[in-house]
């Protein structure tokens, strides 16, 4: 049963990289040049629709599946962050920083786009694109709460089940699946986060902690991207 199960939900990953992988070479372009806009904004404004709102719909399917006693909140392990549960998030940001820009060096070494394709041709938002920002707050939010409820908070749970204290090794390998359309550049930029988001998430039991750890990466990045730093 456990097996079958944990079948079901490594494929989640697989399905949302194959709508990412729809939404990223096909709606993306095709929006962006049906409203003359860049492709960063189409993505902003497509993938709540496309990737990230099915995958939350799917969440709650299959915890109404499990049928199970205990509340939503505390199925999906969204607790109150205690003191040690602060102290894995600064550990986890520290290495996450770290290691994060050495893997950014790395593909500037061995010259690999660290963007993924929708992000490679951007213009600084504050030359006539300042409306992106209005599209990136309501993006934003879906994105790293609907990753954290679906990856952290109802997936990773139940693999725990099986896979016991190896679950997150397991997680970061088809949550790297779940962004293989991004290309090998940005793979490899993702190594630490799709490390160490997991990981800490195990550790604490708290699904808020992976959460903060992706937002606290992905914000920062998104806004040095909108600056046009990212490709200077």
């Amino acid at each position: 049963m456990n097996e079958k199960r944990n079948i079901t939900d490594l494929l989640i990953f697989l399905i949302g990289g194959i709508l990412v992988f729809i939404n990223v070479y096909w709606i993306v372009p095709l929006l962006s040049d049906k409203l003359n806009i860049m492709q960063i904004g189409s993505w902003m404004i497509t993938s709540p629709f496309v990737v990230f709102i099915p995958l939350i719909i799917t969440g709650l399917y299959i915890l109404k599946s499990e049928k199970t006693k205990i509340s939503l909140i505390e199925r999906t392990r969204f607790k109150k962050l205690s003191k040690s549960d602060w102290k894995w998030v600064g550990l986890g940001l520290l290495g996450m920083t770290v290691l994060s820009g050495l893997t950014f060096y790395m593909t500037n070494i061995i010259k690999l786009d660290p963007n993924p394709p929708f992000s490679r041709q951007v213009e600084p938002w504050q030359n006539g694109h300042l409306w992106l920002f209005l599209i990136w707050i309501i993006y934003w939010p879906i994105n790293i709460i609907g990753e954290g409820f679906i990856w952290r908070g109802v997936i990773q749970p139940r693999l725990e089940n099986t896979f016991k204290q190896n679950t997150w090794i397991i997680c970061a390998l088809f949550w790297g699946v779940f962004h293989f359309s991004f290309g090998l550049g940005n793979l490899i930029v993702l190594i630490p986060t799709l490390i160490f988001v997991p990981f800490i998430t195990q550790k604490t039991k708290n699904t808020w902690t992976g959460i903060i750890l992706h937002a606290t990466l992905s914000g920062p990045g998104f806004i040095i991207l909108a600056l046009g730093l990212m490709n200077k």
